[in-house]
Parts: structure tokens; C-alpha cells; sequence
């Protein structure tokens, strides 16, 4: 595996490349509908990216090979997912605290390959070092399984997106961090270094509305329902 560098597009040129990755995979690899889609231009820049954060993969020649965007759920251009999302459930006092993930491309040749585990491991220890409390993301129903294993619940039901079609909203309570050990995900050590287990009393947010994988909803009702000092 040829070495990849998982970085922040802090920049326009780091920024302008992922615009033109989106492009690349979703409209002439997928032949995806894309709203904002700058056919001219061949590049999809979004209201979110105003404040989002995007994450790249680059590899040895210093091509993007897989992107991943975080926004912050009070974001105004966040008003749509959070509608989709149906996040008025949670009731969530401080949604600054609460991410929203979404433009996680990774290009078809480096799928399956540890560049996918390495970017959102990276990503993820950006959200644990600003606050993150919860995130969520949608995804296809081939994808759910990866994002129950990841440590993610399904709890609303299918959901309708106006450019993906039917999707699966999920949650992630980052702190539930004995529960991603027991269940072996890929995240639990970088969540074990910077957060204390039920930190921000993510096992009650579980209990209360997950509703799939129930195997694995089951098996946080076997977690302590401890809050750290």
C-alpha cells in the first residue's frame, strides 16, 4: 500500500481539489444527481462548505484519493439535515456540540483498504479535540452493517434525501467508549485516549433511541450507567 497522508483542507488549493474529487466520483464515476454540481467547472462546492471542515487522503503523488466533512449541527446551512435527520427527537441542548458528517468519498481503487479505517480515525480524533458529543451521518443499506460495527445506531427509519434517495440516519455517542471496546471497533483505543467512558452521557442517549442493531442495544444495557468526574 503506497504511503497516504490524512490531512484538513485548510487551504483553497487543498479545498478546490476535493471539490473536484466529489466531482470525478459522484458524477462521472456515479453518474450521481448532484444539486450543486458545476458541470463547467467540474467541481461540487456546497453552502456547507462555508464552515464545514474536510477532511482529504492524499497519497504518494499527492492526489485525493478519499474526502470526509464535518459541520457543526447549529450551522444555518445545516438546517436541511437537521430536518432529515429528525434531530428535534433528541432535544439536544447545545447542537455546536453535535456533528454532522457527510461527503465521505473514498475513490473506488481504495476501497476495503486501510485508507478508509485511517481517515476516519483521524477525523474521528478531530471531533473528540473540539468537543464533538455526537455525530451523525446517513448512509445506503449496504453501508449500515460497516456503521453498526464503526458504533453507530440506527433510530428514525428510513429517511428520504433529495440527491440520494432513500437513506439510513445514524447516530454516534462518542463517549460510549467500553461499549466500542466490547464490540471491537476500530475507534475504541483513539476514543479511550481522549475521552472517559459516558463522558457526556452518551449510554442513556443509546438506551433511549437506538433502535438497531438490537443485539448491540442490548448489549449496552449490560454497560455501567457511570458518568466521569
Amino acid at each position: 500500500m503506497s504511503p497516504v497522508t490524512i490531512i484538513l483542507a485548510d487551504s483553497d488549493v487543498l479545498l478546490e481539489c476535493a471539490y473536484r474529487f466529489r466531482y470525478d466520483v459522484y458524477v462521472k464515476g456515479m453518474g450521481r444527481r448532484q444539486i450543486y454540481a458545476d458541470h463547467a467547472g467540474e467541481r461540487i462546492v456546497e453552502p456547507q462548505d462555508e464552515h464545514g471542515r474536510t477532511h482529504i487522503a492524499l497519497d504518494q503523488h499527492g492526489h485525493v484519493v478519499a474526502t470526509v466533512r464535518s459541520n457543526r449541527a447549529d450551522d444555518p446551512a445545516m438546517l436541511y439535515y437537521r430536518s432529515v435527520y429528525k434531530l428535534g427527537l433528541f432535544d439536544f441542548p447545545d447542537l455546536s456540540k453535535i456533528q454532522i458528517t457527510t461527503k465521505l468519498i473514498v475513490h473506488p481503487d481504495h476501497r476495503n483498504t486501510p485508507i478508509t479505517y485511517r481517515l476516519i480515525r483521524d477525523f474521528a480524533v478531530d471531533g473528540y479535540r473540539r468537543g464533538v458529543q455526537v455525530n451523525f451521518i446517513d448512509c445506503n443499506r449496504h453501508l449500515i452493517p460497516f456503521f453498526e460495527r464503526l458504533g453507530y445506531f440506527s433510530y428514525c427509519g428510513w429517511r428520504f434525501h433529495k440527491e440520494y434517495g432513500s437513506v439510513m440516519p445514524m447516530f454516534h455517542a462518542v463517549d460510549a467508549v467500553s461499549y466500542l471496546e466490547q464490540t471491537g471497533s476500530f475507534l475504541w483505543k483513539a476514543a479511550a485516549e481522549h475521552l472517559k467512558d459516558n463522558q457526556f452521557g452518551g449510554y442513556d442517549l443509546i438506551r433511549r433511541f437506538a433502535t438497531r442493531p438490537k443485539a448491540l442495544c442490548t448489549r449496552v444495557s449490560s454497560v455501567p450507567d457511570r458518568v466521569a468526574s
